[in-house]
């Protein structure tokens, strides 16, 4: 079966389409109709019956089941995984458990999403040092991040996709670099997820983090990390709370187990409710499977790139990345003039967003289609013609 046809069905769970040509999944994915409907039967459940202490065991042992459909996402093991708030929420126990001192440093891009880069500004108090690196119209190269690098490095933290321009760095370079200068390396993947193959173990990851509000198309509230068995050994436990012990329901209160892998940086409960909805989509993105999803996803971007070159005087791709660094995400440059905003793009049935003025970001998850390119340079057609 052709990918285009394989995606097709996909459509039918994302009623928004009926009515939007939705490209925004860097700021909110949409909800498949599967998803919302097990977040909503909890709910119901939970208003007619409220919850009995044997079904609140049960949720846990939901969660801990479910650690292996993330892993199967991840290419890890289950013990390797972890719930969180978000991915910001994760990130700090990354930054703050590896025992960093004055005078030594972690290196990120200037345009990493805040959320890397204001966690690890906050160690400054400590006399840590946070370098950055400047990209070049979205680009970033290795040398410019190795060059950054002394005996002081403790960490590089890259967003896996850069969330304004769509760059998507090479982990699998990354990785091997860290390993062998013995330096630990952090990714948020909360631009990728869902969208993006994600190999841990391939890209030499040592920790990752994401949220599921954008390409795993669920709620604010729920995040996920893995945490390498390497580093569990080395990362410091700084907050903690009951459900990190051994056993939950029989706790020593003086005297507590505290588990040996991932859900020892558990520091209470979780969005049940959020757990429920992302287990499907992420039970969904397994079944269609990681290289399909982005190989099509991909494949949706080049024809982009392709009508853009080809039929658009005005509006260029900005970057115009080399196909290794292309993401779902895809930033269009326009005239100023224009006065493109988020509202302008809703009129003529177009979801996206404007990051900075005469830009406009877009994104294409396995819902999507040609159809929508088309009806996105369109509208950019229609966008040039008016100012002529």
């Amino acid at each position: 079966m052709e990918l285009k046809e394989k995606f097709k069905q996909e459509r039918e769970y994302y009623p928004a389409l009926a009515h939007w040509t939705y490209l925004d999944h860097a700021s909110g994915g949409l909800y498949p109709s599967y998803s919302t409907q097990a977040m909503k039967a909890y709910l119901d459940d939970m208003s007619e019956n409220s919850m009995t202490f044997r079904e609140f065991t049960e949720t846990w042992d939901f969660a801990d089941e479910m650690r292996g459909i993330v892993a199967q996402m991840f290419h890890c093991k289950s013990d390797e995984v972890m719930y969180g708030l978000s991915s910001t929420w994760l990130f700090n126990i990354f930054i703050n458990g590896i025992g960093m001192k004055e005078g030594d440093n972690i290196i990120t891009t200037a345009n990493s999403h805040a959320s890397v880069p204001y966690i690890m500004l906050n160690k400054m108090q400590d006399g840590v040092e946070v370098r950055f690196v400047h990209p070049r119209e979205g680009v970033t190269e290795p040398e410019d991040i190795y060059r950054l690098v002394d005996e002081h490095t403790r960490a590089i933290c890259l967003c896996y996709v850069e969330n304004t321009y769509g760059f998507k760095h090479d982990l699998k370079v990354y990785g091997e670099f860290c390993w062998k200068n013995d330096i630990w390396f952090a990714v948020d993947a909360t631009q990728a997820a869902g969208a993006m193959k994600i190999d841990v173990e391939e890209m030499k990851i040592d920790f990752l983090t994401t949220s599921s509000y954008k390409w795993l198309c669920c709620i604010l509230g729920i995040g996920f990390a893995y945490i390498s068995k390497r580093l569990q050994k080395c990362l410091k436990l700084v907050d903690t709370g009951w459900s990190c012990s051994v056993d939950r329901w029989h706790k020593d209160t003086e005297h507590p187990v505290i588990s040996e892998d991932a859900r020892r940086f558990e520091c209470g409960g979780i969005s049940v409710v959020g757990l429920k909805g992302v287990s499907k989509i992420i039970s969904r993105y397994n079944e269609l499977g990681a290289d399909d999803v982005e190989q099509y996803c991909l494949s949706l971007v080049d024809y982009l790139y392709d009508r853009v070159e080809k039929e658009l005087k005005k509006t260029r791709i900005y970057g115009n990345f080399k196909k290794e660094n292309r993401s779902s995400i895809v930033t269009l440059a326009m005239p100023a003039e224009w006065g493109m905003t988020d509202e302008k793009a809703a009129k003529s049935g177009i979801r996206a967003h404007c990051p900075a003025e005469g830009l406009l970001r877009v994104g294409f998850h396995f819902y999507n289609n040609t159809e929508d390119v088309d009806r996105l340079v369109d509208f950019l057609k229609t966008c040039e013609q008016g100012e002529e």
